[in-house]
């Protein structure tokens, strides 16, 4: 079973609506029953696209959805006064047994037109003279013995309309932007010049989060500014490393762009053994 998504979720209503010679004929004899159904017909159409299969069978149930009181026979008189006026396309109604016309495959097509796909049978099709340019709008028009879609494609996510693709992009960059956590007990050690905590679980978290940077090096640098800015007061926690790795990371680091710090580790020795235990 396809998972392709034909119907709409709204369609736009036009406020001249009840002033549209077809529907003031029906009103006229039918009064506002009519035109009730003909909003509800509506709605039933675009719930499932730009077409809806018609018969006895559909039009007994329609009728009792529609309220108390309303019979079949009074829904079909309505759908072919609908029909008789051009409301409907009558061709594609007797060869097909469809509701649908230009009107409604416009405005559908309008309201889906920020989809990926939009699929047409090329027998209901009533928009090739109407100035629509097919590969603008990702409009596909195929045989009605072809399934929609006919592909090993997953059309759940390729025909989500864009505004929630956006919604998504927003809440991943969003998430992003939040802090990483690998430990919430990261100090620095003055005496021993040593971070306490930095295991090699966080050092190896460090380095997926930050990979733009040489995160051993980045934590040499910080030990080194740590113990020279001392009366700085700086704790050495865990938002200060994310922070200077951020920063790194963003730049380009140590991991082969550039670097502000070009000094050797000599006379540093007593360093190394952290940058042996991050390249472990």
């Amino acid at each position: 079973m396809s998972k392709y998504k034909s119907g709409i979720d709204y369609f736009p209503f036009d406020i001249d609506f009840f002033h549209d010679e077809k529907i003031e004929f029906v009103a006229a004899k039918y009064g506002i029953t009519g035109e009730l159904i003909t909003i509800k017909l509506l709605c039933k159409i675009y719930r499932s696209g730009y077409y809806l299969k018609w018969g006895d069978d559909e039009c007994l149930l329609f009728s009792k959805k529609v309220g108390e009181n309303i019979s079949a026979e009074l829904v079909k008189n309505v759908i072919d006064e609908l029909l008789k006026r051009d409301f409907f396309n009558q061709i594609l109604y007797k060869k097909y047994s469809i509701l649908t016309s230009t009107g409604i495959q416009k405005r559908f097509l309008e309201a889906a037109k920020r989809r990926k796909e939009v699929y047409f049978y090329k027998e209901y099709y009533l928009l090739n003279n109407h100035n629509v340019d097919n590969k603008q709008q990702n409009v596909y028009i195929i045989a009605l013995n072809v399934d929609i879609p006919n592909l090993e494609t997953d059309f759940d996510q390729q025909n989500v309309d864009i505004q929630e693709q956006s919604r998504v992009e927003k809440r991943r960059v969003k998430e992003s932007k939040v802090k990483k956590t690998v430990s919430p007990a990261i100090n620095f050690n003055y005496s021993e010049a040593k971070f306490i905590g930095l295991d090699d679980d966080c050092i190896t978290k460090l380095k997926k989060d930050y990979p733009g940077c040489d995160v051993g090096k980045e934590i040499t640098k910080m030990i080194r500014w740590l113990i020279d800015n001392k009366k700085k007061n700086r704790k050495g926690k865990l938002s200060f490393i994310h922070n200077w790795l951020e920063r790194e990371n963003n730049k380009g680091g140590n991991n082969g762009f550039h670097s502000q710090d070009n000094r050797q580790t000599t006379g540093h020795d007593k360093y190394k053994h952290l940058e042996e235990v991050i390249e472990n």
